[in-house]
């Protein structure tokens, strides 16, 4: 429901074809917005270094995706989600498809 009270007769829904992020303990990450959600993983600690002593994740939003949407970084963050534990499966396998 909005604020006001009112049912929305539309609403847009993401569907990932990669996985859900978790936090790591397979627990469900509360609704961030995209800023606070980098700040979370520059701080859970990425293991690979665009620049030495600086996360994938650090700096303005336009920035952090600009740098995702380099292919090896792309290829990179996939991994790095399913190996630190922060991606469930979307197709219900089991398989991490991050």
């Amino acid at each position: 429901m909005a604020d006001h009270g009112e049912r929305p007769e539309e609403f847009p829904l993401f569907a990932s074809r990669w996985g859900v992020l978790t936090d790591g303990d397979g627990g469900k990450l509360p609704f961030l917005d995209q800023p606070a959600l980098f700040g979370l993983l520059a701080g859970i600690g990425t293991g690979d270094l665009l620049e030495e002593g600086k996360s994938v994740f650090d700096g303005p939003p336009e920035l952090v995706a600009e740098q995702l949407a380099i292919p090896s970084v792309q290829a990179w963050a996939r991994e790095w989600f399913c190996s630190a534990g922060l991606a469930e499966p979307a197709d219900f396998d089991g398989t991490c498809a991050v």
